[in-house]
């Protein structure tokens, strides 16, 4: 079992420090009051990492600048990787497992995860709470994008949302974000987001602008994906991490209701996605909290839902942090021309 992992950063420790360092936040929140240093944003880093699960090791690596989400809609075409810190989509040539070029908005900014949609790709802008659907072959007059109202803030930052501005290259503190928006999946005739500050799953209109609350209460959802038919969850049901939790929830695609909700021991849980054999990959990062199960290195674990029970695959380096995970099909396995290993 192959897949594709960012890793979106390789000084997690130096940045935790940092951010712990500027304050701590209010109750129920998890965020920092300041920015990163933006030395230590120059210095995150980050990779592109092809694995084999089934072996527990790292195929091939390639640098990107801050990589977070990532797919690969067309096997024929380029792999899609946002840069969380550069602002950008990267379209990546999976034959070099280089950039070849790059497509931006005014919007971008701390962009989380990217998925395809309506032949385009939606982005999630969380560092402006805003989603963004564009046409990579169109200009950014032709995109839409989704903004969230703009909320009370624990720490006001008008300027975070003009929706006139561009944000490329600002750094926005996390708790200067009304919701923290950090994915999104197309829905209906506009998107579904998952809110982390206020533990809700929202609908963002596409043509009336109106902001539908369709859930709460939960634990700082993060990484919104879908069940497929590999019969591990009922297919189309919505699963989504309860990251600091280290849970796993699945929700049913009719009405939002909790299906069940998988807790296997883990910190921190960036990302799940169906594995295409009935089970879930989860990446499991060290906690951003102090004392809150921080230590240890970032794995990749397998979930088995029938039993709730988690292997790990693959343990990586204790600096990294991990965000995005995807599986890979044979077709686009025999495509990528950057493994270290001829065993594909």
């Amino acid at each position: 079992m192959k897949a594709l992992v960012t890793v979106v950063m390789e000084n997690f420790v130096e940045v935790r420090a940092a951010l712990q360092a500027a304050g701590r936040p209010p109750p129920g929140r998890i965020g920092a009051p300041d920015p990163v240093p933006e030395a230590l944003v120059g210095q995150m880093g980050g990779r592109l990492l092809a694995v084999d699960l089934s072996r527990g090791v790292v195929l091939g690596e390639r640098p990107l600048p801050t990589p977070s989400g990532l797919c690969w809609p067309d096997p024929a075409g380029p792999i899609w990787v946002a840069s969380m810190w550069g602002d950008t989509l990267l379209a990546v040539d999976p034959e070099t497992g280089r950039p070849d070029r790059a497509v931006s908005h005014p919007a971008f900014n701390d962009l989380h995860t990217v998925v395809p949609s309506g032949g385009g790709l939606l982005v999630t802008c969380s560092g402006v709470d805003a989603v963004v659907e564009l046409h990579p072959d169109e200009g950014p007059e032709r995109a839409w994008v989704g903004w969230a109202p703009p909320w009370p803030t624990p720490i006001p930052s008008p300027e975070r949302a003009d929706p006139q501005a561009d944000h490329r290259g600002r750094r926005y503190a996390t708790l200067a974000r009304a919701l923290h928006l950090n994915s999104a999946l197309p829905w209906g005739d506009g998107a579904l987001v998952s809110s982390f500050h206020t533990g809700e799953l929202l609908a963002l209109g596409r043509d009336d602008g109106a902001v539908t609350r369709l859930r709460a209460g939960l634990d700082h959802p993060h990484a919104l994906t879908l069940a497929g038919e590999d019969g591990g969850l009922p297919p189309g049901s919505l699963v989504l991490c309860e990251s600091p939790r280290g849970a796993v929830r699945a929700l049913r695609a009719d009405d939002l209701s909790d299906h069940t909700t998988l807790s296997p021991g883990l910190r921190w849980v960036q990302a799940a996605c169906p594995s295409g054999r009935g089970t879930l990959l989860l990446l499991d990062n060290p906690h951003f909290g102090a004392g809150r199960r921080g230590a240890g290195p970032p794995q990749i674990v397998e979930l088995d839902p029938s039993t709730g029970r988690g292997t790990t695959r693959l343990t990586l380096p204790a600096g990294w942090r991990l965000f995005s995970i995807t599986p890979l099909t044979d077709a686009q396995t025999s495509r990528i021309g950057w493994l270290h290993d001829d065993r594909r």
